[in-house]
């Protein structure tokens, strides 16, 4: 990414700019790609990105492989708009627009940006509202099984001390972290009750508070793959799940 200049920032729609991101997609992202997700999709493997349309304040959720199966320039040219609008941060990043004809033949735009702007778990209405369809639907019973939810957050679950900056970047920055965090704790949450009312077996792991990380900017590769390490290594040495979300009177069974 790279930050706007002042003039940007007070009258433009972000703090930083995309132009980046957008090569980096674009470098990435080609023909040969997108027609290797059409493949895995013709042989039944799915791959969904999430959106948020603010105009409508609604996730939206993207058929990628059904998109790819279309083959032709515009499909690839679709598929990266929809992976930049999915890391299009509020504030930090342009929202992306996308084109739409109405029913009553009426063009106007969509505002989207990232999922995780209300969803912290991608998904969780169709988890949380048809796993027993899904399974009826397949010929299973779901009484007969006892299905497992492992979630692995990769944020903290407890509040984050940090020296915020006095700025218009700073304080943005940190506010979004705060309400990203935030919806991510209620998404777990309403899993944890979604569990509990069926007797599902709750497993939780997220990022240790003793995990200190020194970042020289927002998203600094040393310090993501340290963290990487991190949670290796402690799934190597087997990794003690939590059973309840934090905070929950019960959070110390482990």
């Amino acid at each position: 990414m790279r930050q706007n200049d002042i003039f940007s920032m007070l009258f433009g729609d972000s703090l930083m700019s995309s132009a980046p991101m957008i090569k980096k997609i674009t470098g990435i992202v080609d023909g040969k790609l997108v027609m290797k997700v059409a493949e895995e999709h013709n042989r039944g493997r799915r791959l969904f990105v999430g959106t948020v349309n603010l105009d409508s304040q609604e996730f939206v959720v993207w058929d990628m492989g059904a998109l790819a199966c279309k083959g032709d320039a515009e499909s690839v040219k679709m598929f990266r708009k929809i992976l930049l609008a999915s890391c299009s941060l509020p504030m930090t990043f342009p929202p992306v627009h996308f084109k739409v004809t109405s029913t009553a033949g009426e063009i106007y735009d969509e505002m989207h940006v990232d999922g995780g702007t209300i969803r912290g778990v991608f998904y969780i209405d169709r988890l949380t509202k048809n796993m027993e369809g899904a399974a009826k639907f397949l010929g299973i019973d779901p009484s007969k099984y006892k299905p497992q939810i492992y979630i692995l957050s990769n944020a903290y679950m407890s509040p984050e001390r940090q020296q915020v900056e006095d700025s218009l970047v700073g304080i943005s920055i940190r506010s979004l972290d705060t309400v990203v965090a935030a919806a991510n704790n209620g998404d777990l949450y309403r899993l944890y009750a979604f569990a509990k009312r069926r007797g599902l077996d709750f497993n939780l792991a997220y990022i240790p508070s003793d995990f200190m990380p020194h970042p020289k900017e927002l998203f600094d590769k040393e310090e993501m793959k340290r963290l990487f390490k991190r949670g290796y290594d402690d799934a190597v040495d087997g990794y003690k799940w939590y059973k309840t979300p934090p905070g929950y009177a019960a959070e110390d069974e482990k």
